[in-house]
């Protein structure tokens, strides 16, 4: 799914569980959030039933409302 918000450029490409053959192993591949604006990208990671968002480019846990807020600043970033 894609979106545009004010001046964000916002894509959720969903996760799924990736089987291996022939064995018991399986592994969860997160959903992502990539939001872009003329001048930066945001990714970040976001698992299942797990309440912290994670910031690929920065290697930070954060919450969803710092996230928002981080969304916020990029689309003001880009109005100026």
């Amino acid at each position: 799914m894609k979106v545009s918000i004010g001046n964000l450029e916002v894509e959720f490409i969903n996760g799924h569980l990736i089987k291996f053959d022939k064995t018991n192993l399986s592994l969860q591949e997160p959903h992502k959030i990539v939001a872009s604006n003329k001048n930066n990208t945001l990714i970040v990671l976001l698992y299942d039933n797990e309440e912290k968002i994670y910031l690929l480019n920065s290697n930070l846990l954060i919450s969803l409302t710092k996230f928002i807020n981080l969304l916020n600043a990029m689309n003001k970033i880009n109005k100026k």
